[in-house]
């Protein structure tokens, strides 16, 4: 797993992107904590040979979708809707947060085999003024149990936004 790319955006706590345009607001507060959130879930290669991939995530300790799971077919994208909108949050003294991608077996959708994870981190979450975010990209790829014909890719883009108080 490694990042790929990051992506800096800087926005209004209403929701406008200007890119190159410097704001003028009150004086920027600590950020205490950052809200995580999964941007998508991108499914390059899946490892089942159904052509599927029956996953969940957990952050923050907690396994999304609640009930059930999410199918994964080769080149689908995945909205954080599709995993009922999973929010974690991470306090800048607390280290990263990790949001590990897992395969479940239908009927029993339990924790299910750990993919991998993406990992949101707290000294970029302490860079932000509140209302502000950053995202990044992470890879998540292998081989299940080590049987290569079972490799499996995904990217992961999570956005952490800055929160004060």
């Amino acid at each position: 797993m490694h990042s790929r790319k990051l992506i800096a955006v800087l926005v209004l706590a209403a929701g406008l992107v200007v890119p190159g345009t410097v704001f003028a607001g009150p004086a920027a507060a600590d950020v205490e904590s950052c809200e995580v959130e999964i941007v998508e879930i991108v499914a390059y290669d899946v490892s089942e040979k159904d052509g599927k991939d029956e996953l969940r995530v957990k952050i923050g300790g907690n396994l999304f979708p609640n009930n059930g799971y999410v199918n994964a077919r080769n080149g689908d994208t995945l909205s954080p809707g599709d995993f009922g909108d999973p929010v974690a949050l991470l306090e800048v003294d607390d280290g990263d947060l990790a949001v590990s991608l897992r395969e479940v077996t239908p009927p029993y959708v339990n924790d299910g085999y750990n993919l991998g994870s993406a990992y949101a981190s707290a000294t970029q979450c302490s860079g932000l003024d509140p209302g502000y975010f950053v995202e990044d990209e992470d890879i998540v790829q292998g081989d299940v149990n080590g049987n290569s014909s079972k490799h499996y890719e995904y990217a992961i883009t999570l956005r952490l936004i800055g929160r004060s108080g």
